[in-house]
């Protein structure tokens, strides 16, 4: 088949793919598992059958018990007991495990395999094979104990129901390969038939399926069509599916495809079981980063996907999702002859109980969360039923982004717009939304508000989910209902699926990628009053919110419907999504909340060692209870060792992380050969408490080794020599070979072949150098002698003795190879003798030096010295050291004819260093002129460096010294505001030894931040308004400047030497906009910056004069009111008083008089008017006048008790000709009286009888209109 674009599907049965509008044919399509394996350890045969240790736990670390069996409990640590103490191990679940091969069912933790799935209409001729990638992968996800001590067996869910599948036709590459290949039935089969179609008698599906593998499907925009088909069976069915990232590191485009889909869950790797914290950094090798995004052109097939048809828009896309533990990981072992050991033997038969150690790659760190979710699936099958909405995988991906804990350095860039919290991005681009937390996500699942019915929104729980849906229409409002303090740390994801859509015959389509986004309102009375954050990525299916709310009340998260992608079907605009939140802050994820530094160290004399101790708890720790009872030590002989609290380094209120460090003593006063071994750290039970008053759990949290040494040195230059740890770096492999069949030989090693590499050695810089088969590098000259000396004597020239004897490379095998390694600036020269023997002595003897570029240190490392000679072995007849030329001629010697068997011994490692550090370079603040009184320093690292020392002079005013600090990191900013002025910054860096670089170069700033005006008001009611600005430090005086905005008159209030910090103007500002400056000046009169400008308008309001209280039978009335000095124009607003109908409403005159253009109806009114600036600002409205046209007329006399001939009296109603006045008697037995034609505004009757009277008057017009009758008045007659 062919394909033809534009015109032709791409079939998933037919692989086929599309470049540059050419048609290409593929047979299969490759893929790469998810870590290139760089370590792996095979368990010895004594520990194959060590089963007498004992306690509990899971999957395990490698590298933090005494065996690769008994390190931390992963399961533990990820939170997986939360679910376990409430009785859910995966018994309601049913997962799947697909990649290239099959989980090896022979192995003592995987017997359970329930089924495995593969295609049997055009398999390849490795197509399901039993495969060890696929065995390691699954005993993390769902492995069951043999019932041997550690329980290292056990998966996330060991009792869930697993199946296995494969879509490997070949493997690629040599044996124990990570490549395989794949067609598109190989690849379809498995992901149908455990999604949608079902295996096995009762076809069950899968719950969640695992895919630890990654390809270049075939780029990173999600495009792809084995991209596109999981998306799309995701979107049919609903399930929870995880890939890994990949392990190609940082950068754009680096996760591949399936992984880079829209619908799946995909999972970075955390690294390293040993840090301070474990797994609490993005493993270096872990896939990372922002890809691009494919928007299909809606004019094309919906089927078709290269960059000809639609438009890539580069690095836009955060695509990890999560990150879990993926570094020093132990696992089931499979070494059988298939799967990837293409052409290998079975270095195990038969053994069902091998483990390997130190697995690496976020292949393991899918599994654990892809286990995590089965946990939520079964507890939400037994707690909520088999149809929950709780199992919708936009649900449990939403609660796992939710319930995760942000590492440090997460951050999902957010920006304040317009006062408003916000980010476009969403998730952090090398974590996702943080480290798996199943503690947390078990908390979120089963409390609070869990689903609300129907697709409807309201009102909701602290904590809570809800699958619910959203349209162009209407936003989907969800009111908290607790009043939320200031402060509270609000956490939100939103998780909706791209619609994609896969057909029985393998088409894939795309059709249609809404865009939604998730805000947060604050409330008053249960009414969105005002947004205060949001989420809104333009390019991503989750918008995620993570921090503090900024004032107490009650809020509400909002989902709003925002628009499409693209459309290729013109579909509905809906769209339903999984939401969650928490506010309460839940509980931490599991053991060890604690962790200590796991590095090994060299020790000398009285010194003490420090252990830095960190705590973890999302509810946040309290400081009050870290005591120096908190933390022990254990040696190798279980004598414990107390300490000392040094200190707690935590500064906030709620501060989740925080470092303690305790101090242990040299035992005896001064540590000796017989402390030399395996210290292990713990934490006391229930001592330390978060700030819930829960205790956290004890156990052990870290381990050190110790070895104890001397430091040699310093010479006259200042270089050291120190025992590290030993590590040699075989080159024998990718060395350029030199110096083979030689004796008493050299080569020189010229700057051509060494390219950028440079090495300062004793201050002189080297290009090049001369390289002996006798074990020396010499860098004037090449010297061949095999005699060697103590150095003292030696020639005017700088030499490096890295093991300086007779040799000679007469060997078979025998070479010296160099290789450079490392980047610019950074280069690292390897010179390796290899296999090379004592002359007439014999012997095979290996070692090598490398000279680091990055700090131009040496080390020296002996990987064998053993040549079967008494008198030559592990160094006893050599030189080892170091020698500078005239005219210092120093000398610094680590051995010489055997005197130090530290330094010079088979797998030993001896660093040659000068420890003073280099002087940093300040790289903050980079600019000479400062917007800010608390600036913030930086300089470059220096390596070694315990502590800097920074020095700040203020070179105007009094005071000279006004910063001298000294900080553990590359940064410092001032507690307290500097003063404005003149300043010069130093810093020099300081070693654990206390040795002290030499200054930085000075860095001369000024402090000129402006001023911050106080906010105004917009619309001033008032023509002298308060102007207030914040106190400037160091300021003398001050300068206020106001432009008119309005006529664009520059300094119409100009004021200096303004003492204090606020101003009123003296005279009446004409109505109008203004802008407003103020700056500060120094007690040198020296100006700082002018303030950033505030816009306000005196928009004091008009007088209004008529109509005011009258009735008129004028219906088109004068209306006048005081004119606005300034003003441009004004506006009249008219509205009927109890109608509230509005009249006029309409732009006129400033003069203060206007005449109604339009007749007023009979009725009564209410006016107002407000000036208009001359760039069409309004001001305030007046307070309101009313009038009435026709109507009642307002009677003032009589009231209460009146004599016989009562006087009547009312106000009078303009343009009236006459009035009508009607007495009538209330207690009857009298007529009433009507007057008619009355002309003026009082009248006298004839004598009225005694008893109650009531009156009303009525007016007349010239035209014979009359006005409504006035309100009735009751009196009285004596």
């Amino acid at each position: 088949m062919s394909l033809t674009v534009r015109t032709l599907s791409c079939l998933l049965s037919k692989l086929c793919a599309v470049s540059s509008g050419r048609t290409r044919r593929l047979r299969s399509k490759s893929a790469f598992l998810s870590e290139p394996l760089e370590v792996r350890v095979l368990l010895s045969a004594s520990e194959w059958g060590a089963r007498s240790v004992s306690g509990d736990g899971a999957s395990v670390s490698s590298n933090t018990g005494t065996t690769i069996l008994n390190g931390i409990d992963i399961n533990q640590f990820i939170g997986v007991d939360a679910f376990r103490e409430a009785g859910f191990t995966g018994t309601n679940a049913v997962v799947a495990n697909i990649e290239g091969g099959h989980i090896w069912n022979g192995h003592e933790s995987l017997t359970h395999v329930d089924g495995f799935v593969q295609d049997s209409a055009n398999p390849g001729s490795q197509t399901g094979d039993f495969d060890r990638h696929a065995t390691w992968v699954g005993m993390l996800l769902a492995g069951k104990s043999a019932g041997v001590a550690f329980n290292y067996q056990e998966g996330v869910v060991p009792d869930a129901r697993l199946y296995s599948g494969a879509i490997a036709t070949t493997w690629s590459g040599e044996s124990f390969t990570t490549a395989f290949n794949f067609n598109s039935n190989t690849f379809l089969t498995p992901y149908e038939d455990l999604m949608s179609k079902g295996v096995g008698g009762d076809a069950v599906t899968a719950d969640v399926i695992n895919s630890s593998w990654n390809s270049n499907d075939p780029t990173a925009s999600a495009s792809g069509i084995y991209s596109r088909a999981i998306d799309a069976l995701v979107n049919d069915t609903g399930k929870t599916v995880v890939f890994s990232a990949g392990n190609t590191g940082a950068g754009p485009n680096s996760v591949g495809g399936p992984a880079a889909g829209y619908n799946v869950i995909t999972v970075g790797a955390l690294g390293n079981d040993t840090d301070l914290q474990p797994w609490q950094s993005v493993a270096g090798l872990s896939s990372r980063g922002f890809n691009d995004l494919f928007i299909p052109d809606v004019s094309a097939p919906a089927n078709i996907h290269d960059a000809a048809q639609g438009t890539i828009l580069p690095e836009v896309r955060s695509v990890i999702d999560i990150v879990a533990p993926g570094i020093g990981i132990t696992s089931a072992l499979y070494t059988g002859a298939t799967g990837g050991n293409i052409g290998g033997g079975d270095s195990t038969p038969g053994k069902a109980d091998a483990y390997t150690g130190n697995l690496q790659g976020s292949s393991f760190a899918a599994p654990l969360v892809a286990g995590g979710a089965a946990l939520m699936v079964d507890a939400a099958k037994t707690i909520f039923g088999s149809s929950s909405t709780a199992m919708d995988g936009r649900i449990i991906k939403s609660i796992l982004q939710t319930s995760a804990d942000k590492i440090p350095g997460w951050s999902n860039r957010p920006t304040l717009i317009n006062g408003i919290h916000t980010t476009t991005q969403s998730l952090d681009e090398d974590s996702g939304a943080g480290r798996l937390n199943l503690a947390r996500a078990k908390e979120l699942l089963l409390d609070g508000t869990t689903d609300l019915p129907g697709d409807s929104s309201g009102p909701v729980q602290a904590n809570g989910w809800d699958l619910g849906r959203v349209s162009e229409a209407a936003v989907s409002d969800y009111p908290i209902q607790n009043v939320l303090e200031a402060g509270t740390p609000l956490i939100a994801t939103l998780n909706w699926f791209v619609d994609r859509i896969i057909t029985d015959g393998g088409v894939t389509t795309e059709s249609s990628f809404d865009n939604l986004d998730l805000e947060l309102w604050l409330t008053d009375n249960g009414v969105a009053a005002r947004k205060v954050a949001e989420s809104r990525s333009l390019y991503n299916n989750v918008e995620h919110l993570s921090f503090a709310v900024p004032e107490t009340g009650t809020y509400l998260l909002r989902v709003r419907w925002s628009g499409e992608i693209w459309d290729l079907n013109n579909d509905v605009n809906t769209e339903t999504f999984g939401l969650s939140w928490t506010t309460t802050g839940l509980v931490d994820g599991g053991a060890p909340v604690a962790h200590a530094t796991a590095e090994d160290v060299f020790l000398q004399g009285p010194q003490d060692q420090l252990i830095s101790v960190q705590f973890l708890d999302d509810t946040g720790i309290n400081t009050n209870t870290i005591l120096s009872s908190a933390v022990y030590v254990k040696d190798a002989s279980d004598a414990v060792h107390y300490l000392t609290l040094q200190s707690v380094d935590s500064n906030q209120t709620y501060d989740p992380f925080v470092t303690a460090v305790f101090v242990m003593s040299a035992p005896g006063g001064t540590w000796d050969s017989t402390d030399d071994g395996l210290y292990r750290v713990f934490l006391n039970d229930g001592v330390v408490e978060d700030e819930l008053g829960n205790t956290i759990e004890g156990g052990q949290i870290g381990l050190f080794n110790t070895q104890i040494v001397q430091r040699i040195g310093p010479d006259s230059f200042g270089y050291v020599a120190s025992p590290v740890t030993f590590n040699f770096e075989d080159i024998s492999e990718t060395g350029v070979p030199i110096l083979q069949g030689l004796d008493d030989a050299t080569h020189l090693l010229t700057d051509h072949a060494l390219g950028d590499f440079s090495f300062s050695f004793y201050g002189a810089t080297w290009h090049e150098l001369f390289v002996s088969t006798n074990g020396l590098l010499t860098f004037s000259s090449p010297v061949a002698s095999a005699a060697n000396t103590d150095l003292s004597t030696f020639s005017g020239q700088s030499a490096i003795a890295v093991l300086w004897d007779d040799l000679s490379s007469y060997g078979p095998n025998a070479a010296v190879y160099w290789q450079l390694l490392g980047p610019p600036g950074a280069r690292r020269l390897i010179l390796q003798w290899d296999q090379v023997e004592y002359l007439h002595a014999g012997g095979n003897i290996t070692f090598q030096v490398v000279l680091d570029s990055s700090d131009n240190s040496i080390q020296m490392n002996y990987l064998d010295l053993d040549g079967g000679d008494a008198g030559h072995n592990e160094g006893l007849s050599a030189t080892a050291g170091l020698r500078s030329g005239d005219p210092l001629s120093t000398t610094l010697l680590s051995s010489f004819n055997g005197s130090s068997s530290v330094f010079v011994a088979s797998h030993r490692s001896v660093r040659f260093y000068d420890p003073r550090p280099v002087a940093p370079s300040i790289t903050t603040p980079g600019t000479y002129d400062l917007r800010t009184f608390t600036p913030e320093f930086r300089w470059s690292e220096s390596q070694g460096t315990e502590q800097y020392e920074i020095w700040v002079n203020r070179l105007t005013g009094e005071t000279a010294r006004v910063i001298h600090a000294f900080v553990g990191e590359t940064i410092f900013t001032p507690s307290q505001p500097m003063a404005m002025g003149l300043y010069r910054v130093w810093v020099r860096a300081i070693s654990a030894q206390n040795d002290r670089s030499s200054w930085s170069t000075p860095f001369t700033f000024r402090i000129n931040a402006p001023a911050e005006i106080t906010p105004l008001q917009r619309l001033q009611k008032t023509a002298r308004p308060l102007i207030e600005w914040e106190v400037v430090p160091g300021a003398s005086t001050y300068e206020i400047w106001i432009n008119n905005l309005s006529n664009h008159a520059s300094a119409v209030v100009y004021k200096s030497g303004l003492t204090s910090t606020t101003f009123e103007p003296e005279q009446d500002l004409p109505f109008g906009q203004y802008r407003v400056w103020v700056r500060a000046t120094d007690e040198g009169q020296r100006p700082g910056a002018w303030s950033d400008p505030v816009d306000f308008v005196a928009a004091y309001w008009p007088t209004l004069t008529a109509p005011s209280a009258v009735v008129t039978f004028n219906h088109r009335p004068q209306f006048e009111w005081t004119v606005l000095d300034g003003a441009a124009s004004s506006q009249i607003f008219v509205r009927n008083t109890f109608t509230k109908e509005v009249i006029l409403n309409q732009p006129v005159s400033a003069n203060g008089v206007w005449t109604s253009t339009v007749d007023l109806p009979r009725g009564e009114y209410d006016w107002w008017v407000r000036g208009v600036t001359l760039d069409g600002i309004a001001g305030w409205w007046s307070y309101a006048a009313r009038f009435s046209v026709a109507g009642s007329p307002v009677l003032t006399m009589p009231a209460g008790t009146v004599p016989s001939t009562p006087l009547f009296s009312w106000k009078p109603v303009e343009l009236a000709q006459h009035y009508t006045l009607v007495i009538h008697s209330m207690g009857g037995g009298h007529d009433s009286i009507t007057l008619n034609n009355l002309s003026g505004t009082q009248h006298s009757t004839t004598t009225l009888a005694s008893g109650v009277w009531r009156v009303w008057v009525r007016a007349v017009s010239g035209t014979g209109e009359l006005s409504w009758w006035s309100r009735p008045v009751d009196f009285t007659v004596e």
